[in-house]
């Protein structure tokens, strides 16, 4: 996984960063809120550890941009802090956090939560697989390939509203196909 390391403190950065690639993933690094928003833009990470108080954005405040700035696609966000209290942990799931964790780590601890999301992360790239194929078999015939109906109707509808807006013409083929390519087989050697 690629993991965004926001931290501002150049030991717990360091000590972090070598936790990380011990468990086998590959570590960016922010030092400040600003510098992560500026990253994530730039590339895509799988999970976001994010030091809760630095200069500049906290990480309440840079969690609720980053989840703003990644709408629908869900990225998990663990908090790391010295603050232990319930209010804190409350403002952290608020803020769009997953998970908690308490300064010092633990590299046990961290290493068990890295391969618990990266299962997470897994099982995501699994369903989007899924639901793509499943998009593909809705719109294809099985045995020709071709955008069966309900793609057509799809894809009507889209260009419809495409030429509407441009004030131009549509103009539609249809072809209709009585018999499949195995009852012309079935024809031919019958």
């Amino acid at each position: 996984m690629r993991i965004l390391l926001v931290e501002d403190s150049a030991v717990l950065r360091y000590t972090m960063v070598s936790f990380i690639e011990r468990a086998g993933h590959r570590a960016v690094v922010a030092e400040s809120g600003e510098e992560a928003l500026q990253l994530i833009e730039s590339a895509a990470v799988d999970l976001v550890i994010m030091d809760v108080e630095m200069p500049g954005l906290d990480g309440f405040e840079t969690t609720r941009l980053i989840r703003e700035f990644y709408g629908e696609r869900w990225v998990p966000i663990i908090f790391v802090t010295g603050m232990g209290d319930e209010a804190s942990y409350k403002k952290g799931i608020e803020a769009g956090g997953d998970d908690y964790m308490i300064k010092p780590i633990s590299p046990m601890i961290l290493q068990a939560k890295l391969r618990a999301f990266e299962r997470i992360a897994d099982m995501q790239q699994e369903l989007r697989e899924l639901n793509e194929k499943l998009q593909r078999l809705s719109q294809r015939d099985s045995l020709t390939e071709l955008y069966n109906r309900r793609a057509f109707e799809e894809k009507a509808r889209s260009q419809w509203l495409v030429s509407t807006r441009a004030h131009e013409a549509v103009t539609i083929l249809m072809i209709g196909a009585d018999f499949s390519a195995q009852d012309r087989a079935d024809r031919r050697w019958g």
